[in-house]
């Protein structure tokens, strides 16, 4: 990695591994316990371009499916304050847009609906107790969900998918709580040609978003109703490639659960960090290691 491509990273995280009190760290808390269901949602409106957005991603085909990893110069625009960001977010998004211009009609997604059908037959064949109401029924509180991929550049040619959950829990409009799911999918390919992501239609794409969204509603759904416990001591180092970020990154954090072919992980980040939440991955894309060890 190059000096300016660490510090570019550096830039575009800003507090990734901040652990003082100026940083909040709300996407990592558990599920708040409930006494009445829950009425769910999933929601038509797009992703924060503030809060859950780095620097020149490029929406593709103005759906739910965001093109990252192809960013260069982030450092230097946030040097020259506001008008810097600015110059640079565009000439990032105009790069994302080039880099996909042969395959954007075939990129293009049904997220919102899939996600609904989806989640429906979930509920439909659930049994027990669960905090989750039947779909269509209201409740004192909302379960809202805005499912979006981002397909992240990890080399100069290949992409890899993310399946991402943004869920927050509502009172009327009070935000009670929120988190992400980022389910990555450890497959990649080029995003153009015989066998990428756009080719056959864009067949490749929509098959492991459907992996990937299958698995994050399972994990949303256990998640809530209590089956990953935090806190834990269960703690590891987790080095790869992270939703958005073509940079690998070794972060520490908290294990919620683990079988012999995936991970599911707590980066210990600060909320600004766009994949701050619930990171799922399949175990051969990443390096497990010790946690540091405690200070005395």
């Amino acid at each position: 990695m190059t000096r300016l491509t660490r510090l570019s990273v550096v830039a575009v995280l800003a507090l990734a591994t901040l652990v003082s009190g100026c940083a909040t760290f709300k996407a990592i808390e558990p599920f708040p316990a409930q006494t009445d269901p829950v009425a769910i949602t999933v929601s038509e409106e797009p992703p924060s371009a503030m809060s859950d957005m780095p620097i020149g991603v490029y929406q593709v085909a103005e759906g739910a499916l965001y093109l990252s990893g192809h960013q260069q110069g982030q450092a230097a625009g946030l040097m020259f304050g506001l008008l810097g960001v600015a110059i640079v977010h565009g000439a990032n998004q105009d790069a994302g847009r080039e880099r996909v211009k042969d395959a954007e009609a075939a990129l293009r997604t049904r997220l919102v609906e899939g996600t609904r059908a989806m989640l429906e037959q979930k509920l439909a064949r659930a049994h027990g107790p669960r905090p989750i109401a039947a779909p269509g029924t209201k409740g004192r509180s909302t379960l809202e969900v805005t499912p979006y991929v981002v397909l992240s550049f990890v080399s100069d040619t290949h992409a890899r998918p993310y399946v991402i959950l943004r869920t927050r829990l509502l009172e009327g409009t009070e935000e009670r709580w929120w988190t992400r799911y980022v389910v990555a999918v450890a497959e990649d390919r080029p995003v153009g040609g015989a066998d990428g992501w756009a080719a056959e239609q864009g067949e490749p794409l929509r098959r492991a978003v459907r992996g990937g969204l299958d698995y994050g509603l399972d994990l949303m759904l256990k998640d809530v109703a209590g089956g990953l416990p935090r806190a834990t001591g269960k703690r590891a180092k987790v080095k790869g490639q992270y939703a958005f970020v073509r940079a690998e990154l070794e972060l520490e954090g908290d294990v919620l659960e683990e079988t012999p072919e995936r991970i599911v992980f707590a980066p210990q980040v600060g909320d600004v960090v766009v994949f701050a939440g619930v990171n799922a991955f399949d175990k051969k894309s990443v390096l497990i290691g010790p946690p540091a060890p405690k200070q005395q």
